[in-house]
């Protein structure tokens, strides 16, 4: 009987260990920034003992502070708000995971709510309301624009972020902290962060390379590229060594590399501004650059450098127009739009850092006022930097988005209201018994769904046929005499909307 009695209090006292050691350890993470792993150990905390309605609360902000769908924390907010409505500050916090789902009708509840279990603070009241107001109005902005995600082949279950693309869409280059980089793993649970390029066929982004010569065991972050991509810009900064502006680094392409690294010091402002983000145009005569100057209550804004005739960089100068009450950083110019593209974490966007855009006019000399891009361009996450291709039809965003592959995913936006660039084949077909040209053949064009999209016949003269097509998967069937004697798959890139003519030589037997 003693045996047994003893052993129950062993497991007693084993069970309260354990409690006692899971309880510590979610607040460690969470103290650490580590929510993932706070969010699994307070949900084993909550299961165990269920009547710990605390736990709810501090469930969903773990969600709520995450990189993970954060409209799902309002279930554990409700929840918890059930047995605890007088906790008013969760009102808040479930008002917040409303707009991260575009919920604006319970967002405003959310509200009520906190008024009614007397919630008197006014300016956050106002200051909610108004933000409410705001996202649903970017969201309903009716921009058409599609977004894609770019798939596992970029993207993982990890956080990628700054992506840049060349103009001639040939490759992007972006940061990743995915599993298996070179960066020591931090308090957070996260790795330090690599630079990757992901080469582009013209239909899909190839698997991801890691830039082997570039990365460390520190943090890399891309801040920057010039116009045609012959150079991008990072910093490599050390978890273990705080400083309050890391070296800029220089990385020349090579192939489909970037090699050659060396500091990058041309612009002299290092003493006068933290430089965050850079951008160079392709004669790199004139530079865009975001920063802040050296005091911690500066907000970071943009400014313009242009070189000298003496092949120096004259003096930063603010551009004033362009700068947003809040923090202004990333900026992109796209020349063929004379469009500078921003990110700006003030009151007037969704939430978060937005991209905003502000195009130059050449005449008045002046910049138009920003303009907020809208969804699905932004939302309530951080949007903190954007790229384009020379065309300016097509550009690529980080964020958090429903259905993506992680955490921070890599996006593709096609502008769907600018020119369509399409493909034009000359195609003649050619009897393989005499090498002969065919000219009563007719040609049938099905789309990747099988529908006829178009029939095409030869030019009296010429006998070549001229089709126009759109990027995308074809099938040609070939038909002389009534008989389909030739079905062929069809694929046209990018690459090839780009081309003047293309030539296409069918052979078939007659």
């Amino acid at each position: 009987m003693k045996k047994i009695l003893l052993i129950l209090l062993l497991i007693s006292i084993v069970n309260q260990y354990k409690c006692q050691n899971f309880e510590l350890a979610p607040d460690e993470y969470f103290k650490n920034k580590n929510y993932l792993n706070a969010f699994v150990g307070y949900k084993m905390l909550f299961h165990e003992e269920p009547k710990k309605i605390n736990l709810l609360k501090k469930i969903g902000n773990c969600i709520l502070k995450s990189n993970i769908d954060r409209n799902k924390a309002s279930k554990y907010f409700i929840d918890y708000l059930k047995v605890k409505p007088k906790d008013k500050e969760v009102w808040i916090s479930l008002c917040n995971s409303y707009l991260y789902g575009y919920q604006f009708n319970q967002a405003r509840e959310a509200i009520d709510n906190y008024i009614l279990n007397n919630g008197k603070n006014k300016k956050l009241i106002i200051s909610k309301l108004n933000q409410i107001e705001t996202v649903e109005k970017l969201y309903n902005s009716n921009y058409n624009i599609s977004i894609k995600n770019l798939g596992n082949k970029v993207n993982s279950s990890n956080m990628e972020t700054c992506p840049f693309i060349d103009v001639n869409e040939k490759f992007i280059v972006y940061c990743s902290n995915k599993e298996g980089s070179k960066g020591h793993l931090q308090l957070n649970g996260s790795y330090n962060s690599d630079l990757y390029i992901s080469r582009y066929n013209g239909m899909f982004f190839q698997k991801n390379k890691s830039l082997k010569t570039l990365n460390s065991t520190n943090n890399e972050r891309i801040i920057g590229i010039d116009e045609k991509g012959s150079f991008i810009y990072y910093k490599s900064e050390n978890q273990f060594i705080k400083s309050t502006n890391p070296i800029i680094m220089q990385a020349k392409k090579r192939g489909f590399n970037y090699k050659k690294k060396q500091t990058y010091r041309d612009l002299n402002i290092d003493s006068k501004i933290i430089v965050n983000y850079l951008y160079l145009n392709d004669e790199h005569n004139k530079c865009f650059i975001s920063g802040k100057e050296h005091n911690e209550k500066n907000k970071a804004k943009i400014y313009e450098l242009k070189k000298l005739p003496n092949g120096k960089w004259g003096n930063a100068k603010q551009t004033q127009e362009i700068n947003l009450a809040g923090n202004n950083i990333s900026p992109y110019f796209h020349k063929e739009t004379n469009t500078l593209y921003f990110a700006s974490d003030n009151e007037l966007g969704m939430g978060g850092y937005d991209i905003y855009k502000s195009t130059y006019n050449f005449n008045s000399k002046s910049w138009s006022s920003p303009k907020n891009m809208g969804y699905p361009v932004n939302s309530p996450y951080n949007e903190n930097n954007i790229s384009f291709n020379h065309e300016g039809n097509r550009a690529f965003i980080s964020s958090i988005r429903p259905g993506g592959v992680g955490d921070y995913d890599i996006y593709q936006l096609d502008f769907l209201d600018k020119r369509v660039n399409k493909a034009v084949f000359i195609v003649e077909i050619i009897n393989q018994k005499n090498d002969k040209k065919i000219f009563d053949a007719e040609i049938e064009i099905f789309n990747d769904h099988n529908i006829l999209i178009g029939q095409y016949l030869p030019n009296n003269i010429s006998g070549n046929f001229s089709l126009i097509l759109e990027r995308g998967n074809y099938k040609l069937n070939c038909i002389v005499d009534g008989k389909t004697l030739l079905k062929k798959e069809l694929t046209v890139s990018d690459f090839d909307t780009k081309k003047e003519n293309k030539k296409l030589k069918l052979l078939i037997e007659q």
